[in-house]
């Protein structure tokens, strides 16, 4: 008998088989745990708001911001605590409404804006794109169409449909016709699914700033409107 089976005792043997199998359970309890996760989105550590008190420092076209990491939901095209955001990068925040404070923790999705809780904004920050300063130029389009078919929206906004009859989905615009501030929202609505808008301005330093919110928010549209810009200058800490 060699000294390797000298210590092979029936005892240990045993106790041996019931360690391998307890720990072989824990572990298939594991597997199956993180698979039904994400069949209903549960895990997805990598979105969840962060409650820590660090920031992080990221440069946007032509400017630097300073950003509390409770806002951030995500990062692309940079490192996970900033530098120079790279081409096509963006970051997105979420940011409680009407406080403009930092959302509490609990899950945010990647995938439609519509999973957010009514009272969240989403919003984005990226360098502005060749597109996006076409749009910028459209914005003056939908003063024209306020003397044509249309309807009155919350707080003296113009409301148009921009989408087919036939579409799956409602699309409107929602817009100052007296072009003083230059806002306007696309709303849109999915069949079975509440109704969100989306406002993109863009800054002088270069800045695309994408926010979505509720519909029910357009009531609020001046003090949102403001607001919102009045964050992004907040987190600003310099211009190259």
């Amino acid at each position: 008998m060699t000294p390797f089976e000298l210590h092979q005792t029936p005892q240990f043997q045993k106790n041996h088989f019931m360690m391998l199998t307890i720990l072989l359970t824990i572990l298939g309890l594991g597997y199956v745990t993180y698979t039904v996760s994400n069949w209903f989105g549960y895990w997805q550590p990598s979105v969840f708001w962060t409650v820590d008190n660090s920031v992080v420092e990221v440069n946007i076209g032509k400017s630097s911001f300073t950003i509390p990491k409770g806002y951030v939901t995500r990062l692309k095209g940079a490192d996970k605590d900033g530098g120079q955001l790279h081409r096509g990068g963006e970051v997105k925040l979420a940011i409680q409404w009407p406080t403009f404070q930092v959302p509490p923790r609990l899950r945010a999705l990647q995938g439609p804006v519509t999973d957010l809780p009514a009272d969240i904004l989403s919003i984005s920050l990226s360098p502005a794109s060749r597109e996006d300063r076409i749009y910028a130029n459209q914005t003056p389009a939908y003063q024209s169409l306020a003397q044509g078919p249309g309807s009155d929206g919350p707080r003296g906004l113009k409301a148009v449909t921009v989408s087919s009859p036939l579409a799956l989905a409602i699309t409107e615009v929602y817009f100052d016709p007296t072009g003083e501030t230059g806002f306007a929202a696309r709303c849109t609505q999915l069949r079975n699914t509440a109704t969100w808008c989306s406002r993109k301005f863009m800054t002088s330093d270069g800045l695309t700033v994408i926010y979505n919110f509720a519909e029910p928010r357009l009531r609020d549209w001046p003090k949102m409107d403001f607001n919102m810009r009045s964050f992004v200058d907040a987190i600003r800490t310099q211009d190259h």
